[in-house]
């Protein structure tokens, strides 16, 4: 009898796989609903061994991933060749929605953390995946790795509330829409790296027991930080952000390395502690620019950095050594703010107003920077009057992208002239 239920879940397998494969988009559809039933079936399945069991399940999860990996049409607007979006995008948000179901649970813990659904501890790869769906892993708990590098959202992706309890890869990814982690856990590293971020960033909240590494991303709005907890190594150099930066009331337990980063819009880092080295030197903040209430325990090196618009530094703390703010350049139009508390042992060293080793920008690098300055709200203005997806609206991002680095180059060399 077990046999047979078994030859029988696997003929049912086998014939969604062909379905999932070279069916209609209702073949599909149904293909996805009853592999997802099968797996649960195996599940529970307390006859068979559970290495048995699980070895089913996963082989179901592969299946459903690779379908969500596979590859889309080469047409401009991403849609799967011969199948309109709206069809690809039905079949994706089924496999997403049947998956978010099985890695949460109904019930959240007492403290509100995500509690492991059936899935949870199962590996899940989505490398390389197109999504042309919404993406709601909201409140999801993955006890193992999974990857989500070199994945393509369409539209929003939500992963807020959620515990990662292995390895996070979202390398090299592309956000449209918003991302949302917020309030999120993750206990192992966590990889961000060569991202782009075309909506709103919402990191609020987050807990990082391990690395985070955000190296060389660009970020096209607001990206949000507030609240976190950096336990271990944080990287978020060479990145470029187009909206306001803002990193409030976040605690960095391990070395943090902010450098060579381009800010055009606000950044504020007020009220965080940095308790070992920080690196915030070396770029370019065009926005107005505060780093108020903050305590630095460790080496706080700003040096090289080009502060273009004002720069508050009122009240930070330097506990141990003073900062180096050697080879800044500041714009003699902007507010600069160095005032320290009198209990202060390690204060901002100024000279004629400035710290030691800085200099104001020239009248002919004020006039360079007025220009090009233009020329970003230019392209701007002339991006948003262009249809959203169209291919002139492609090449008026491509100019805006220009001259975003234009600017970005041109500050950057400003503290080696």
């Amino acid at each position: 009898m077990r046999m047979a239920l078994g030859r029988g879940r696997e003929a049912r397998r086998d014939a969604a796989y062909a379905a999932l494969t070279d069916g209609d988009v209702a073949g599909r559809l149904g293909a996805v609903y009853a592999l997802v039933e099968l797996a649960d079936e195996w599940l529970g399945e307390v006859s068979l061994p559970v290495g048995v069991r699980r070895g089913h399940v996963q082989g179901v999860i592969d299946r459903l991933c690779a379908y969500l990996r596979s590859p889309l049409s080469t047409a401009a607007d991403n849609r799967p060749a011969g199948e309109s979006a709206g069809a690809q995008g039905r079949i994706q948000q089924a496999i997403v929605e049947e998956i978010h179901r099985r890695v949460q649970h109904p019930v959240a813990s007492a403290e509100g953390a995500s509690l492991a659904g059936t899935w949870s501890g199962f590996a899940f790869n989505f490398s390389g995946a197109v999504f042309v769906c919404t993406v709601n892993f909201t409140g999801s708990r993955w006890e193992h790795e999974v990857d989500f590098s070199d994945c393509i959202f369409m539209r929003d992706a939500l992963f807020s509330c959620s515990t990662f309890a292995g390895t996070a890869n979202f390398t090299r990814s592309t956000y449209r829409a918003l991302a949302d982690f917020s309030e999120s856990l993750y206990q192992d590293a966590a990889y961000f790296g060569g991202c782009t971020w075309g909506g709103a960033v919402n990191f609020s909240g987050c807990t990082f027991r391990a690395g985070a590494y955000f190296l060389g991303c660009r970020y096209g709005a607001d990206t949000v930080f507030t609240g976190c907890f950096f336990a271990g190594t944080v990287v978020m150099m060479y990145s470029a952000y187009r909206g306001a930066f803002t990193v409030t009331g976040c605690t960095f337990a391990g070395d943090a390395d902010l450098s060579s980063s381009a800010y055009y819009g606000s950044a504020s880092l007020r009220g965080c502690v940095f308790l070992a080295d920080a690196w915030l030197g070396g770029g370019s903040w065009g926005g107005r620019t505060v780093f108020s209430g903050s305590v630095f325990e460790g080496a706080a090196d700003f040096s090289g950095a080009a502060y273009l618009a004002d720069a508050i530094f009122t009240d930070a703390v330097f506990v141990n050594c003073a900062p180096s703010l050697r080879g800044c350049v500041f714009s003699p139009y902007s507010v600069q703010e160095f005032t320290r508390t009198p209990e202060q042992e390690h204060p901002i060293v100024l000279e004629g107003g400035l710290p030691v080793g800085s200099h104001l920008l020239t009248p002919g690098q004020l006039t360079r920077l007025a220009k090009l300055r233009q020329k970003v709200t230019q392209r701007r203005e002339q991006l948003a009057d262009k249809p959203a997806g169209s291919a002139s609206h492609r090449r008026a991002a491509r100019r805006l992208e220009q001259a975003h680095e234009a600017f970005a180059r041109w500050a950057h060399g400003l503290a080696t002239d």
